[in-house]
């Protein structure tokens, strides 16, 4: 075997989900820049451009393989993905990042989607988990990474599915964290603050807070959309979130769970838990009615 292939055999593997942009696309680009070889999964094959483009300008594309994983999709999950991950030979980091937000009332929303929230955020990361673990059981101290949100801590109304989903995610990570001890494998899951992404957007211009919104819950969309619009331009970079990943991945044995990290998530996690409960729900709905 030549010296260049035992040096590729060597470099640790990051299988990300959700790898298009946004979060997913800024992780690949740091963790190809830290020495891995990545396999990028997207939903769409044709929205992976600006990722191979970035890796060609920081020459880091040869270590880099975008295929089409769409987590909901259960013949890629369970057939194609073991193929990508026996060709790269091993896999040290995995980390869930695709994610949708279903932004609408309970009363509004669905079934379907609702389905479709849980589908994406929480199945799709078990379902992938369960594909990959076989080839991670094989590596010294292996790390999976689950991308969740504050909005888990603290859920606001419009928010049930998406937040609810989230909560679920840190109950798997939690749970898959014990089952893993034994077998050498850290779990963990990141609750971050809001971030640059186009999630928020997609989710309530998809939604459009239900089928057949009330009085109220038109109103709480027309603030959500305000709000989105109005703060984004303080929401951070998502490559700050990227470093934080990344910096996990430095440390995969270190026994850590749940990590709150991005612009006031700290915060909001220290008032929940601070205030008596009377208090946070008139913060809330003062925040809401502004």
């Amino acid at each position: 075997m030549m010296l260049d292939e035992l040096d590729e055999l060597n470099r640790p593997v990051l299988l990300i989900t959700g790898a298009a942009q946004g979060i997913g696309k800024e992780t690949a680009i740091l963790f190809l820049k830290a020495g891995y070889r990545v396999l990028a999964g997207v939903r769409k094959i044709e929205n992976s451009d600006s990722l191979l483009e970035t890796a060609e300008q920081e020459g880091v594309g040869a270590q880099l393989v975008i295929f089409k994983l769409d987590v909901t999709n259960h013949a890629e999950v369970e057939n194609d993905l073991p193929e990508r991950l026996q060709k790269a030979g091993r896999l040290d980091v995995l980390i869930h990042n695709a994610g949708y937000a279903a932004a609408g009332f309970l009363e509004t929303l669905s079934l379907d989607d609702w389905k479709k929230q849980y589908d994406v955020n929480v199945f799709g990361a078990v379902a992938v988990t369960k594909a990959a673990l076989p080839w991670m059981y094989k590596s010294a101290c292996p790390l999976i990474l689950f991308v969740s949100s504050i909005s888990s801590i603290t859920p606001f109304p419009g928010l049930s599915a998406y937040a609810s989903s989230k909560a679920a995610v840190d109950t798997v990570a939690e749970s898959l964290h014990f089952e893993l001890e034994t077998r050498n494998i850290n779990v963990r899951s990141f609750q971050f603050g809001s971030f640059k992404t186009a999630i928020w957007e997609r989710g309530i211009q998809e939604n459009q807070l239900g089928s057949q919104p009330t009085q109220y819950a038109q109103i709480i969309e027309q603030k959500l959309r305000e709000r989105v619009s109005k703060q984004q331009s303080n929401f951070e970079e998502p490559q700050k979130a990227a470093a934080q990943l990344l910096k996990a991945a430095k440390k995969p044995c270190k026994p850590r769970l749940h990590q709150t990290f991005g612009g006031n998530s700290r915060l909001l996690q220290f008032l929940k838990w601070l205030l008596p409960w009377q208090a946070w729900r008139r913060a809330v709905l003062r925040n809401l009615n502004k």
